[in-house]
């Protein structure tokens, strides 16, 4: 719209010209019939375009012309003609009135008013200087329309529009918003571009432009963000700090590391690489370290810093071998787990030498808690351990029995699983779930095996002992176990699903067996014996239900008293945390203690029995037997822990009655001695060599320990059948020896037994280094007999009538061992 503008003035102005003679100057006065304006003034006029309007009247005289009320530029010459040329906006000129008036006559005068309208132009839009648009590198540059018109000139004042937007650097984009413009340039970019664009009034369209200048600055150090390191006691960590900065480059001298509350050893070096070597000897956490990036702070850039924890963690190895328990051979991919109060901390897989190495964060361990370390493989049976804190850095070794049979079964039949035709455990049909809770189909896979404490109870796993609903730990004896493990076709572990029971039946083992008993589930992780449900003797198995499967033992909780006694080394200085173990040699359990910080322990026994006490710290003691009553027993003497010590071990089940022990050797004086039943000890040059345990009433043990090897020569060890009540039997018996912390087991060799099984002899060289050298084999004479061990004879075979065996002696006898 154009704005009224009217400017108000009078203007008289007194010319000379010709129309006119009369003497009349009032400009009100009307004119003469004779003097009078005759010319018609135009009442429109254009906006910019100059107005015209001659006048003239009808006497020949000269005429003096003026005009009132005139608007700006608006001009009236001598001669009458009127000009002006209508300024922007000015639509009107508002009421003009001109007068002529006769030069010689005043008297003779006329006069036109009229009002001229002006006709509005619109005017072109016009465009000053080119714009000036500046930003900083990185930093996105908006700009409002107002701004890309504030260098256009429009006198119209219309609604300008802006389009075609073009940028000459495609480096730089833009993004049209409803009132602004952004420009936005690649990350690190600096320089200039050209702007163009259109300027719109509707009707007439202009080009307008301007210059962008994005100035450089330099960036900030970006850190790619860390906040927990970690490194382990006896190693050293690196690690390199990744950082991004596009105007400097990670040289050793553009950019600039530095640390602030770090630990003594933590480093880090020109390039951002952060090293320490770690020594602690328990793990220890430093929080809130800060690491601090830059680049010198060029144009004012920020300090880059990124705040991180650094634990020094402090590692337990727990190692050792898993080996078969009857043939000592290394089991290759055994499952390991190292558990503690609780919980399993950490699990491992044997090698091909059927070593483990598990590493146990030292923070993870409760330190007053046992400590349980665990093993099973594919064909055994599980082994258990219980160690104390003190045991961790020794080797832990775990002994796994060959399982005694493998059953298949359809998961979708209901199954009696067998060995030697007697039913072990029953299970319904669709029974059993994997470890995400879903039902098995198809074929199932069981491995059984089975445990008979009255012939070796050291097949059990873990301790002999259980927790009372107070919290007491107590000690059990067993009366038969069985484990009994499931796996689908593709070897995934399996369970009885939630509300699922089976029914077991665990040969019994043991003098007189009760009617019913407890049943005992062992429980690795927290490694005791837990109590759910009870068994029924039935024709010689305990029979009961279970929800679940793992070793279950028919057990009962016996009255107990306390041995006390020492322990020492072979200088008598007390050992502390020197293992104590407990057998029962009329009861089927054993028990374990620790020696304290002046070598003194207490182990609970059951009372009115014989047992067997020993202790082990890496170094082996003398077994001596206690006698107990219905009150605590002290023993006479220490237990002597000796480096050196061998100890030979033989078991055997029920027939023969009696096995004897025989071991001959050196005795320095060029002669032999030999030790068993009748000569239980012998002193050869100051070492005393005993035969600690002489067992003439079945099972077993007899016990030989020989503190050192003090004279070269050749040992020789065997077995005779003095009762020769039935034949030795290869399944049953078992002779184990601690050599050098060595163990090695030998079971009786094939073939028809003699009255004499050689075992092994030990050669001890000038040097008093030995080695061991197995023999296994039936002699008619004594191992140390000057003639070589004869051949077989049938006259010498034992053919004595065989006594009844129970079913848990049968297997024995024809699963037990490997063949």
């Amino acid at each position: 719209m154009k704005r009224l503008s009217l400017l108000a003035s009078s203007i008289a102005l007194i010319l000379s010209g010709c129309g006119s003679d009369s003497s009349d100057s009032s400009p009100q006065t009307p004119p003469s019939s004779s003097f009078q304006i005759n010319s018609t003034a135009s009442t429109t006029a254009t906006e910019d375009i100059q107005y015209q309007y001659q006048l003239s009247t009808n006497h020949s005289e000269p005429v003096a012309y003026s005009v009132t009320n005139i608007p700006t530029g608006m001009d009236l010459s001598s001669e009458g003609l009127l000009t002006w040329t209508p300024l922007e906006g000015v639509l009107t000129s508002g009421e003009i009135t001109v007068i002529a008036v006769a030069a010689s006559d005043a008297s003779l005068s006329d006069s036109q008013t009229f009002t001229i309208t002006v006709t509005p132009v619109n005017d072109t839009p016009i465009a000053g200087s080119p714009l000036q648009l500046n930003t900083n590198e990185d930093v996105a540059l908006t700009i409002s329309h107002a701004t890309l018109l504030s260098n256009v000139t429009d006198v119209d004042s219309d609604n300008l529009t802006i389009t075609n937007l073009s940028i000459d650097n495609p480096a730089i984009s833009i993004t049209e918003n409803s009132d602004s413009i952004t420009l936005t340039a690649l990350q690190d970019y600096n320089g200039s571009a050209n702007l163009s664009f259109s300027v719109s009034d509707e009707e007439f369209t202009i080009s307008n432009n301007g210059v962008v200048l994005i100035t450089a600055v330099n960036d900030p150090v970006q850190v790619e963000s860390f906040s927990n390191l970690s490194v382990e006691a006896g190693e050293s960590l690196s690690y390199q700090v990744q950082i991004t900065d596009p105007d400097d480059e990670n040289n050793g001298s553009d950019i600039q590391y530095s640390l602030t509350n770090a630990p003594n050893g933590l480093s880090i070096s020109e390039t951002g690489e952060l090293t320490m070597s770690s020594s602690v000897l328990a793990s220890t956490t430093h929080d809130d370290i800060v690491l601090k990036v830059q680049d010198g702070l060029e144009d004012g850039a920020v300090v880059a810093q990124n705040t991180f924890k650094l634990s020094e963690l402090y590692y337990y190895a727990v190692q050792g071998e898993v080996s078969s328990y009857y043939e000592n051979t290394a089991i290759e991919n055994s499952a390991v787990k190292i558990s503690n109060n609780g919980s399993v901390l950490a699990e491992g897989i044997t090698d091909a030498a059927g070593k483990y190495s598990i590493k146990v964060l030292d923070t993870d361990l409760d330190t007053n808690k046992a400590i349980i370390v665990s093993a099973d493989a594919i064909g055994f049976s599980e082994a258990s351990e219980s160690k104390q804190f003190s045991d961790i850095g020794t080797t832990i070794n775990l002994y796994l029995p060959t399982i005694h049979a493998n059953v298949n079964f359809d998961s979708q039949v209901a199954s009696d699983l067998q060995v030697d035709n007697e039913t072990l455990v029953s299970v319904e049909a669709q029974s059993f779930v994997n470890a995400q809770g879903e039902a098995v189909t198809g074929q199932i896979s069981s491995e059984l095996f089975v445990i008979d404490p009255s012939l070796d109870i050291d097949l059990m796993p873990g301790e002999m002992v259980t927790e009372t609903p107070s919290g007491e730990t107590v000690p059990i004896e067993s009366f038969g176990a069985i484990t009994a493990t499931f796996t689908d076709s593709e070897g995934n572990d399996l369970q009885l699903a939630d509300g699922k029971t089976a029914q077991v039946r665990i040969p019994a083992s043991g003098s007189n067996p009760p009617a019913t008993i407890p049943l005992f589930y062992y429980d690795e992780v927290q490694g005791i014996w837990v109590e759910e449900g009870t068994a029924t003797l039935e024709n010689g198995f305990y029979v009961g239900e279970v929800a679940h499967f793992t070793t279950w033992n028919a057990d009962r909780i016996y009255e107990t008293v306390y041995v006390d006694g020492c322990v020492v080394d072979k200088e008598n200085q007390s050992i502390a945390n020197a293992r104590i173990r407990s057998e029962g040699v009329n009861y089927n359990g054993r028990s374990s203690a620790y020696s304290d910080a002046q070598g003194n322990f207490r182990i609970p026994v059951r009372q009115d029995s014989t047992v067997l006490i020993s202790a082990e710290s890496q170094y082996q003691s003398r077994t001596e037997t206690i006698h107990t009553d219905s009150r605590d027993e002290t023993m006479d003497e220490c237990l002597t822990l000796d480096d050196a010590t061998t100890k030979i071990q033989l078991t055997w089940g029920q027939n023969p009655r009696d096995l004897d022990t025989h071991f001959y050797g050196p005795n320095g004086e060029d002669g032999r001695f030999h030790v068993y039943y009748s000569n239980k000890n012998f002193n050869q040059s100051g070492n005393n060599i005993f035969l600690d345990v002489d067992d003439t009433s079945s099972y077993g043990p007899e016990v030989v320990t020989i503190p050192d090897f003090t004279v070269p020569g050749t040992y020789r060890y065997g077995v005779f059948n003095y009762s020769r009540t039935g034949e030795i039997q290869r399944r049953e018996t078992k002779v184990e020896v601690i050599l050098g912390g060595n163990r090695t087991v030998f079971t009786p060799p094939e073939g028809d037994a003699e009255l004499w099984w050689h075992v092994f002899e030990i050669e001890v060289n000038d040097n008093l280094s030995f080695s061991l050298t197995p023999i296994n084999q039936w002699s008619t004479t004594d191992p140390d007999s000057a003639a070589t061990p004869a051949a077989r004879s049938s006259s010498q075979v034992l053919k004595s009538p065989q006594p009844t065996q129970n079913y848990a002696e049968k297997m024995l006898e024809s699963k037990y061992y490997a063949d």
